[in-house]
């Protein structure tokens, strides 16, 4: 049983099937394909525009904080805390302690000057709050608060400072810098 011998086909004749793409896959690549594009350009677009564009926009300026001189806020917090500690010596426990730190404020001459006040028996003054009643001139208030500050020169600043008690008053504490530290040098009554 010998079977026939199979036929030499032409290559050319030989129907091989070709892979068909279904129209809808068709479809969905070119959609994809465009989408990538679009993507591809809005991306390019967005850095350019960064690079480019965004930079070259004016941009507001901020805002300029309006702050006060250095001479203003460093005297007037001096004067400030000053007061604090000598009126919280007045009849504390800590008053020493209060008192020394008060005295702090004060420039080198006026701590010098505190030294030679002497009592109504011509003896010194020991006690610093003592010292510091007398070097302002009058006994602490109940309150107080700065009401002006006045610049003098580069070195001296005048502080206004209004003490209400029984009666309303007004001392002026003239402070002056001192390796730039505004320190206290005098203390009087306003229209002296």
């Amino acid at each position: 049983m010998n079977q026939p011998p199979t036929p030499i086909l032409d290559p050319k004749e030989v129907n091989v099937a070709k892979p068909v793409i279904s129209e809808s896959k068709n479809k969905f690549l070119k959609i994809g394909v465009i989408i990538v594009i679009v993507l591809v350009i809005i991306l390019a677009g967005l850095v350019a525009y960064q690079k480019v564009v965004a930079p070259a926009i004016a941009k507001p300026s901020p805002t300029p904080i309006a702050t006060d001189p250095i001479w203003k806020s460093k005297s007037q917090s001096n004067v400030n805390n000053f007061l604090d500690l000598w009126t919280k010596s007045i009849g504390t426990t800590n008053s020493d302690e209060y008192a020394i730190k008060a005295r702090d404020y004060l420039t080198v001459t006026a701590q010098a000057k505190i030294l030679t006040y002497v009592d109504n028996m011509g003896n010194s003054i020991n006690n610093v709050s003592l010292q510091l009643t007398n070097f302002v001139g009058s006994p602490a208030p109940e309150s107080y608060s700065i009401s002006e500050v006045t610049q003098i020169d580069e070195k001296t600043v005048d502080i206004s400072v209004t003490f209400v008690d029984e009666t309303t008053s007004t001392k002026i504490f003239t402070t002056k810098s001192e390796n730039e530290v505004w320190l206290i040098n005098s203390a009087r009554n306003w229209g002296e």
